[in-house]
């Protein structure tokens, strides 16, 4: 048995050196929102098929804490880094689905009510084309 802790314990410490490869796909473009508005707003995008746009086929509840980084303050614009020229090339059938929705509704109102009463202030659905034609601008509102 011991004879073989020695070569297990090399090829454990060459995968760990060696990592997982990557299933990130590097960002090859850039959305800019930009929120006109006095309040706080929290953006999340989707890649659906135009016939699926309901909030119950979110991949999870929206939270404070699941969306911290998706927040823009108020007269203000962020950009948020991604591979929305990829994807859209790749699905031609899908759109971008961009919701926004009040920081202070995300804060205080039940996933479920948001849901059924659909409290969202805004939703694009955006082609490739669109994006370019919009160059990469959301505005709102």
């Amino acid at each position: 048995m011991k004879k073989y802790v020695f070569p297990l314990s090399l090829i454990s410490i060459i995968f760990l050196c060696a990592g997982c490869p990557e299933s990130f796909i590097e960002p090859d473009s850039k959305l800019i929102i930009m929120n006109n508005s006095d309040k706080k707003i929290i953006f999340f995008d989707q890649f659906n098929s135009p016939k699926d746009t309901l909030l119950s086929n979110f991949p999870f509840n929206l939270t404070l804490e699941n969306t911290n980084s998706r927040i823009i303050g108020p007269n203000s614009s962020a950009t948020f880094p991604g591979s929305y020229k990829g994807i859209l090339n790749d699905y031609q059938d899908d759109i971008l689905m961009l919701y926004l929705f009040s920081r202070d509704t995300i804060e205080r109102v039940s996933w479920d009510r948001i849901v059924d009463e659909y409290l969202i202030l805004r939703r694009y659905d955006l082609t490739l084309k669109d994006l370019e034609d919009m160059n990469w601008t959301i505005t709102y509102p």
